[in-house]
Parts: structure tokens; sequence; C-alpha cells
């Protein structure tokens, strides 16, 4: 989990995510904000439906590495611990409430904290 400046904790790393919308300009920024969004959400649901380690660990993999680019540490932190499982053969071990949980917590305090985003 991240910390933010007050000692808090939070589910995103605001200050990587403001680097982030610095170098892109708000636009782009939102632009991936928002792809990233509907992609995760369309690669949980890609879960709920794999069971071959393989398939799991490329979905983890990708989920891991595009919430990362984002400051989304809990979430990538989920899908490390998922993909590290699956690697292990341990497909049984996946739980897609508790990923879809964090998304949406990881979601709602985005989208909170940069309203204009909101999709």
């Amino acid at each position: 989990m991240a910390v933010d400046k007050l000692g808090n904790d939070t589910v995103i790393n605001w200050t990587h995510l403001s680097e982030l919308r610095a170098d892109m300009g708000d636009e782009t920024f939102a632009e991936v904000i928002n792809l990233f969004l509907q992609e995760v959400q369309s690669g949980i649901e890609r879960l709920s439906r794999e069971r071959s380690a393989s398939d799991l660990v490329s979905e983890f993999h990708m989920l891991k590495g595009s919430a990362l680019s984002l400051g989304l540490t809990d979430l990538a932190n989920i899908c490390a611990n998922a993909e590290s499982m699956a690697n292990a053969g341990q497909v049984d071990c996946f739980q897609p409430d508790e990923l879809s949980t964090v998304f949406h917590t990881s979601r709602s305090e985005l989208l909170s904290q940069i309203p204009a985003l909101a999709v």
C-alpha cells in the first residue's frame, strides 16, 4: 500500500500519478486512465473464465504492469502474488472477488480525486 504525504495509507501512489500526468498532459492522461480502467475491467472478466495456468500468468502479468505504470500499488501487488501462484500451478488459489474489490476501490479513489476522468 502506498502512503500519502501525511503518512496515510492509500491504494494509489499519487506522486507517481501526478508525475505521469505532468509528462503526458491532461488530455492524453485522461485517455490513458480511461483505457486502463476499461482494460482492467475486461481483464477481470477474462480471469473469472480462465483456468489454465499459462492464461492466468499472462493476464496477471499484463494487469500488474498496467497497474504499476499508473501507481495502483494494491492492485499491482495482488496481481503479482496471483501471477506467482499461477506460475507455480496454483490456479485454484486465485480469488476473483478480491481482485475485483481492490480494482473497484482503486477506481473509486482515482475517480474521486480526478473527477474529470469519470467514465
